[in-house]
């Protein structure tokens, strides 16, 4: 008689464990996540820094490219650009700064992207000095380049860059200071035929701050979200700033 209780009571149990995991089957969503952007700042704070003459660029004396995880099984973009390749007794050199380092900022500037970099050495003063905030393996700590002005012919300058499949449109990178830190934004410099931006209400020298909610580092890093992340057709948000007015479109 226990036993035949205990098979009931497991039976039912049984029963019921099903018909909750049904349940929560049933709520479960396979519908792309629509973010919303958790990024919150008035207008007043946005500052567009102008891009000065390329005369004005100084040197590094550093070679970074996009800071990827080393694992073969799990690939993704790291905080922070490597360090690829150091001059000899040039300004990083100097610094202490090594191959294979990663700098995360300078001067309390993420530098996310490759192009954050070069957007900094545009942005040259009269003391040349910048802080560098490096990792190193486990350790992170502080160096200060004394950049140089670039004597010779200035490397290529790269104008914008062109998304040609998911928003049809040219991005450039462009520094803006919000409040009191400075981030590497995103300029519509270009719109394409079939591009969708200006059904959404984004028009040629928009600025960009921000996508679902996480601010951009450079053009480079929206074109390689939007196309990584999402597919063709996709929602997102970004948050504009236009005239001294901020939206989210």
């Amino acid at each position: 008689m226990n036993l035949s209780l205990d098979n009931t009571i497991r039976t039912a149990r049984s029963f019921a464990l099903i018909a909750l995991l049904a349940a929560t089957t049933a709520c479960i969503s396979y519908e792309p996540a629509q973010l919303v952007p958790a990024v919150t700042l008035s207008a007043e704070e946005v500052n567009l820094i102008a891009s000065p003459a390329a005369a004005a660029q100084v040197d590094f004396g550093v070679d970074v490219a996009v800071n990827e995880s080393d694992s073969l099984f799990n690939v993704e973009v790291l905080p922070g650009v490597r360090v690829r390749s150091i001059t000899a007794n040039g300004p990083a050199a100097n610094a202490g700064i090594q191959v294979g380092d990663t700098i995360l900022s300078i001067d309390d500037t993420e530098t996310n992207h490759p192009d954050a970099l070069t957007l900094l050495a545009q942005s040259s003063r009269s003391d040349g000095r910048y802080l560098f905030t490096v990792q190193r393996n486990t350790l992170v700590f502080e160096a200060t380049v004394i950049a140089r002005a670039l004597e010779s012919n200035p490397p290529p300058l790269s104008l914008y860059r062109v998304d040609p499949l998911a928003t049809r449109a040219g991005y450039r990178s462009q520094l803006v200071e919000i409040g009191a830190d400075s981030i590497a934004a995103v300029q519509v410099v270009e719109i394409l035929p079939r591009s969708p931006l200006p059904a959404a209400g984004i028009d040629v020298g928009d600025l960009l701050l921000a996508l679902n909610g996480v601010y951009l580092n450079s053009a480079q890093d929206l074109i390689t979200r939007l196309n990584r992340e999402h597919e063709l057709g996709d929602a997102v948000r970004v948050t504009r700033y236009r005239d001294g007015n901020l939206a989210d479109i």
